[in-house]
């Protein structure tokens, strides 16, 4: 699956579900497995929009979208996904690979770009 192909498809996603209340600012894909597995990705996702839901709530809403718009091979591209509150703390999850992070999880080699949704 083409990176930047996905990017726009995820941007055409997120536009298309403003109009159900879905706001996300900005998103990235970071390489899943630190870069073992090609063409796997973990998506970050800044969404103010569901500040107030619970964090599995948040990510069956981002799946319930991804799975409406996207193909197959798209989807499957998506190992992971990770919802943030707010762009500053996408920021921070990009710097780990969007993973939960620790003392003992290293800082990432390669920062993922951030996409903001127009």
């Amino acid at each position: 699956m083409d990176k930047q192909l996905l990017v726009k498809r995820l941007r055409e996603v997120f536009n298309a579900e403003k109009q159900n209340g879905l706001y996300i600012d900005q998103y990235g894909l970071a390489p899943a497995f630190r870069g073992l597995s090609s063409n796997s990705f973990v998506l970050g996702i800044s969404a103010p929009s569901l500040v107030n839901e619970t964090s599995s709530n948040r990510t069956r809403i981002i799946f319930n979208a991804l799975h409406k718009y996207l193909n197959d091979e798209e989807k499957m591209s998506i190992n992971r996904i990770r919802v943030f509150d707010n762009v500053e703390d996408l920021k921070l999850g990009a710097v780990f690979d969007f993973e939960g992070f620790d003392s003992d999880y290293n800082k990432c080699v390669f920062i993922p770009d951030l996409h903001e949704v127009a």
